[in-house]
């Protein structure tokens, strides 16, 4: 993924890896950690890596039942975060005025979906997926009103980068 950019194994290099993201911060970059609580979701991560974000899993977000059960172990999820100076944010909640850019880089690929739900546009209504990351490594910039997940469709886990204009 990124970490493949700079030439680092992240199983390897952890201190290199470290020392990348703390660039990309220096440049006004946010590191977000993204599916925290999908899988295996080490907490050492948090403490050991320059992160900004922490983006919940959708899964995760599901724990809570409309009668609020499992709502106390979401909460205490946002509190950790918050204790560790991290900005949490769920997965699946964002603004319909919000733009993207992604880096799909891997190291596994990820599929796109993409869906144009602005009114205006030429395209509205037209659905485009594709497939991203290791064997296609794309940077896309999402513009705000057009819907968009990705899932990870490789072996390991991969790595996006997510630039939002705003969270």
């Amino acid at each position: 993924g990124s970490v493949r950019v700079f030439g680092l194994d992240p199983q390897r290099d952890e201190v290199a890896v470290k020392r990348s993201l703390e660039e990309l911060r220096r440049i006004g970059i946010r590191v977000v950690l993204d599916s925290f609580g999908k899988g295996y979701s080490p907490l050492s991560i948090l403490m050991s890596q320059p992160i900004d974000v922490l983006k919940l899993d959708r899964l995760l977000i599901e724990t809570v039942a409309p009668d609020g059960e499992g709502s106390q172990l979401l909460a205490n999820v946002i509190r950790m975060a918050q204790d560790l100076s991290l900005h949490p944010v769920a997965d699946g909640v964002s603004h319909v005025d919000q733009a993207d850019f992604f880096c799909f880089l891997g190291p596994a690929d990820f599929k796109l979906y993409l869906w144009d739900n602005r009114p205006a546009s030429t395209t509205y209504g037209a659905r485009q997926t594709a497939i991203v990351g290791e064997s296609n490594p794309m940077a896309v910039i999402i513009p705000a009103g057009v819907v968009h997940a990705y899932r990870n469709v490789g072996d390991m886990e991969g790595i996006v980068i997510n630039c939002p204009n705003r969270l």
